[in-house]
């Protein structure tokens, strides 16, 4: 009497597509989620980033007891993603620091340091800033206009907002849902997930206090 073998049989041809269907569909499936989870991780550094330059500036006023002033560029190209620059004016060995920001003058402005795209990593781009991409850190680390003006409540920036910066995937359209202030919890998470599509990131410096990136 014949058995039949108990060896189990190899895959035939239609078995071993259909494997390698599911694996390239399970492999494709991970590499989107692992890229998006990058872009997210790059776009939340890029924000830090910002904030970490600006709270420098702040740093700066206050150690060297005398104002800083502050300009925030734009992101114009993919390559130029944006910089952060900080000026003093005069200096404290020749007795001329400017220790206040209504001493403001612009023929008198001194470069003190400047963060530009590369430092900042280009994972991202300095999209908007509101209401100035100019203002001026007093040497107790408070944040009033170039001339020393605070600055006013304008429509567009959220109860107890002062100042923000909003950073973005280069060329993305910052404006509608992404920009609105939300009235509850539903529409905040409906608009997280908006921003979350173009990397957006909001930096709020607050007239006194800690400069954070969300």
């Amino acid at each position: 009497m014949l058995h039949r073998s108990k060896i189990p049989r190899g895959l035939n041809r239609l078995e071993i597509m259909i494997i390698f269907i599911i694996l390239s569909s399970v492999v494709a499936y991970i590499s989107t989620i692992v890229f998006r989870l990058t872009a997210r991780q790059d776009g939340t550094d890029y924000a830090q980033g910002v904030a970490a330059a600006i709270e420098h500036g702040r740093n700066q006023a206050i150690r060297q007891k005398q104002a800083v002033w502050v300009t925030v560029n734009l992101g114009t190209s993919a390559a130029n993603s944006g910089s952060i620059d900080l000026f003093t004016q005069g200096t404290a060995a020749a007795g001329t620091a400017a220790q206040s920001c209504q001493k403001y003058d612009p023929t008198q402005q001194l470069a003190l340091e400047s963060v530009s795209s590369v430092d900042l990593s280009d994972k991202g781009s300095i999209v908007r800033a509101e209401p100035s991409a100019r203002f001026c850190f007093s040497p107790d680390g408070s944040v009033f206009s170039i001339e020393g003006e605070t600055f006013p409540a304008v429509p567009s920036r959220c109860v107890g907002e002062y100042l923000t910066i909003l950073t973005a995937d280069f060329g993305a359209t910052v404006s509608g849902k992404l920009l609105e202030c939300a009235t509850d919890e539903a529409a905040l998470q409906n608009q997280r997930a908006e921003r979350s599509k173009v990397q957006m990131h909001q930096v709020s410096v607050p007239f006194r206090g800690p400069i954070r990136a969300q």
